[in-house]
């Protein structure tokens, strides 16, 4: 059934669209506006399919709400004017309104209008489907509960190599909200963190979002962890989900570095995440403790299929073999990065790996992680991107 919403001052236009309407089984009535502000009321609570403008409203009036209207509701509109002259009617098809008809009005002709406009509301509400599925952030965090394995050199340089692959908005997340090196790695002054981007979550615009990110010279946007550490106890749970909700509607690409603990705070970012990258290296206490890591994410019934472990500062002769710690965790490492003296060279200047050492294995070893999170998430860039490239 067509649910109508009338907007006219005069009882007595509802009262002919009653007796026009009293016989169908196909429409009815759910709504009458007096004016357009209820008009508006009516449009965000109820959200009628067909509203239906009477000749008491004003046909400019009319045309002009319809324009604003539509922009922001699937609904289909119907104007009524004593006045329906070739001109109006252009003028109100550019703003939206599916049909301006005559007073007095042909009833079949209202009535294949209210058709056609009840047509043109789903056709409204597909686009909006459409554009929602179509911008899909991933969110990836690299993890570990073991401190000093790596993580903060993985996520600064992932995320970098995918922003320099793709043209879309990559941002990357420093979490470790006390002690967060992100910034030093990348050679960023912390003049906007975190804090700031908490105290603006309401409706931020994608101008404001920019505003509250630092970029980095490779076009990556980058949200810092506080100046000091003490600042850290002000931001929740909440304030965290906040802040990765804002990034998933402005960024096609989310990195988030984390300290190693589990918290209210990780528990948040987990929860939002498409990807836990899992990071360990080559020692029992690291191999010990992602076990733990993995037996805990059960527990708290984070799939298995979006966990994968990394295995960095991968060398021989350490007593122990990649293919002992696969077995030991139960799962294949996603990626193998190996060892490299570069890699201290490369924090110490302030500047990725992937961009001062290119040619590096283990900046090939890294690209290759990215271009897996990117042919993975967004298959449709690779197959615009690189196909050509082969």
């Amino acid at each position: 059934m067509i649910k109508l919403a009338l907007v006219d001052p005069d009882p007595k236009f509802t009262e002919e669209m009653e007796r026009l309407l009293e016989e169908r089984s196909d429409m009815a009535i759910s709504a009458v506006a007096l004016d357009l502000n209820r008009a508006l009321v009516i449009a965000r609570e109820q959200k009628p399919p067909v509203m239906i403008f009477g000749p008491g409203v004003g046909t400019e009036a009319s045309v002009s709400f319809v324009r604003k209207l539509t922009a922001e509701f699937p609904i289909g509109c119907v104007v009524l004017s004593f006045a329906a002259t070739n001109a109006l009617k252009m003028t109100a098809n550019k703003a939206n309104v599916v049909e301006v008809i005559q007073i007095p009005a042909d009833p079949e002709k209202l009535i294949s209008a209210i058709q056609m406009a009840a047509g043109y509301a789903q056709q409204l509400a597909k686009k909006e489907e459409v554009v929602e599925e179509e911008h899909k952030c991933a969110v990836v965090t690299v993890f570990s509960t073991k401190g000093g394995v790596g993580k903060t050199f993985l996520a600064t340089n992932i995320a970098t190599s995918i922003s320099r692959m793709i043209e879309g908005r990559v941002v990357l997340v420093d979490l470790d909200l006390q002690f967060g090196d992100v910034g030093i790695m990348m050679g960023l002054n912390p003049d906007i963190t975190i804090l700031e981007f908490v105290d603006n979550t309401v409706d931020l615009s994608v101008k404001r979002i920019d505003e509250l990110l630092v970029t980095h010279k490779s076009g990556l946007k980058v949200l810092l962890a506080p100046r000091d550490p003490e600042s850290a106890d002000s931001i929740t749970g909440a304030s965290v989900t906040s802040v990765i909700s804002a990034l998933k509607e402005y960024a096609d690409f989310m990195i988030v570095d984390t300290p190693a603990s589990f918290n209210d705070n990780i528990l948040a970012v987990l929860d939002e995440s498409d990807e836990i990258c899992i990071v360990l290296t080559m020692d029992l206490p690291s191999v010990k403790n992602i076990k733990l890591c993995l037996r805990t994410l059960g527990e708290l019934k984070y799939s298995r299929e979006k966990q994968k472990i990394i295995i960095n500062r991968v060398e021989t002769n350490v007593g122990l073999k990649v293919s002992e710690i696969e077995k030991a965790l139960g799962m294949s490492a996603l990626a193998q990065i190996p060892s490299d003296k570069a890699v201290s060279l490369s924090i110490n200047k302030g500047v990725p790996l992937v961009v001062d050492a290119p040619k590096l294995a283990i900046s090939k070893e890294i690209n290759e992680l990215a271009f897996y999170y990117i042919s993975k998430y967004r298959p449709d860039w690779v197959e615009d991107n690189f196909a050509a490239a082969g």
